[in-house]
């Protein structure tokens, strides 16, 4: 049976917004979710299926979902997940910078893809994600860092 990555990502991100609200519970400020949040860790493998879950991030179902959590619970997020550059066609795995207003501030892509395998599995990052070349996350007005490669 093929995977439904709606329902996949509707799951994820319904257990993510119950997180954040048991964390609101316990006063938190600030949250960072997990690599990828919306997914299960798919570069384990390597399956063509994963790369129609890469996601434009500023029509992103996983982000809005996030956008509207971080300003109910007055939260800083950030928000991993597998982005699709619309203008390229790359995908990158990003961590996204959301406000305690819902607004988004910035991004970071990862810059090192690791590829390899270890005493449990493979893992595929490379199959999946383009590196950041530098250039990609620095055009953030919020960005009080100097360098292109890692934004502040």
């Amino acid at each position: 049976m093929p995977l439904n990555l709606d329902c996949i990502r509707q799951a994820n991100i319904d257990h993510h917004l119950a997180l954040i609200s048991a964390a609101k519970a316990c006063d938190v400020e600030m949250i960072c979710l997990g690599e990828l949040f919306p997914w299960p860790y798919f570069p384990l493998h390597k399956s063509p299926i994963w790369l129609d879950a890469a996601e434009d991030i500023h029509d992103s179902p996983s982000l809005k979902a996030i956008q509207k959590a971080a300003a109910q619970y007055q939260l800083h997020i950030i928000a991993p997940i597998y982005e699709l550059d619309p203008l390229t066609g790359n995908r990158y795995n990003t961590a996204v910078y959301v406000n305690h207003q819902g607004k988004m501030l910035g991004k970071y892509r990862k810059t090192h893809i690791p590829e390899g395998r270890n005493e449990q599995a493979g893992f595929y990052e490379k199959f999946y994600f383009e590196p950041n070349n530098g250039k990609q996350n620095n055009h953030s007005p919020h960005n009080i860092s100097c360098s292109p490669y890692f934004p502040v």
